[in-house]
C-alpha cells in the first residue's frame, strides 16, 4: 500500500514548484512552465529575461529562472554565472539562504566538494534547515561523516537522511543494503524516482 508521503518530505518539491507560480503570475499566465518544461527554452527565456531586468519587483526569481534555463539545456556554468551575475547586481543576495543554496546544487553538479562545503557552511548561519538539506549533496560527494553530522539536522526519519544512509553503505560497499535503503526512500517519496 502506498501511504502519502508527510509534509515535511514534500517541502523541498513544493518549494521548487512555488517559484514557477509566482513566475507564471508574474508574466501572466500558467504558461511559463509549460514553456520550460516542454522544451521551448528560447520563448521561455524571452519571458523570463524581463522579471531579471532592473526595476523588476521579482529579479531575482528571474535570474533564478534564467539560470534554471541554462541547467536543463546542460550548461550549468552558465547558470553559475547568471548567479554569479545576480549577486553583482543585487548584493543583497548574499544575504538570501535560497541563492547560497541554489548555488550550491549547481556546484554539486559539477562535483565541487569545496564550493558545496563552503556553501553549506554559510547557510548553517543563514537557515540551518536548508543547510540539512544539503546533507545529501555531500554523502553523493563522497563526505559521509559531514553528511551524517548534517542530516542530523533533520526531521527523524527523513527521506533525505535515508538516501544519505544508502549512498554511505554504497560507498562502503555494502550495495545490497544500499540499493534497499533508496528503494525504501523512493516509495515514502516517490519524486525521488
Amino acid at each position: 500500500m502506498l501511504t502519502a508521503p508527510d509534509i515535511n518530505t514534500l517541502t523541498d518539491e513544493i518549494e521548487d514548484r512555488s517559484w514557477w507560480a509566482d513566475a507564471s503570475c508574474a508574466t501572466g499566465g500558467a504558461g511559463l512552465a509549460a514553456l520550460f518544461f516542454s522544451g521551448r527554452f528560447a520563448e521561455a527565456e524571452a519571458a523570463v529575461r524581463p522579471l531579471a531586468a532592473p526595476g523588476s519587483p521579482v529579479r531575482r526569481m528571474g535570474y533564478y529562472g534564467l539560470a534554471a534555463l541554462q541547467a536543463y539545456q546542460g550548461r550549468r556554468r552558465a547558470g553559475l554565472a547568471l548567479l554569479d551575475e545576480l549577486a553583482r547586481e543585487v548584493p543583497a543576495v548574499r544575504g538570501d539562504w535560497n541563492w547560497h543554496a541554489v548555488r550550491a546544487d549547481y556546484l554539486l553538479g559539477d562535483g565541487d566538494l569545496a564550493g558545496v562545503r563552503a556553501g553549506v557552511a554559510i547557510l548553517r548561519e543563514l537557515e540551518p534547515r536548508a543547510a540539512a538539506e544539503h546533507a545529501i549533496s555531500l554523502a553523493w560527494l563522497g563526505a559521509h561523516e559531514e553528511a551524517a553530522a548534517l542530516a542530523e539536522g533533520l526531521p527523524p526519519g527523513s527521506v533525505v537522511g535515508a538516501a544519505c544512509a544508502a549512498l554511505a553503505a554504497w560507498d562502503a560497499g555494502r550495495r545490497g543494503e544500499a540499493l534497499d535503503g533508496l528503494r525504501a526512500a523512493c516509495r515514502r517519496a516517490p519524486v525521488l524516482t
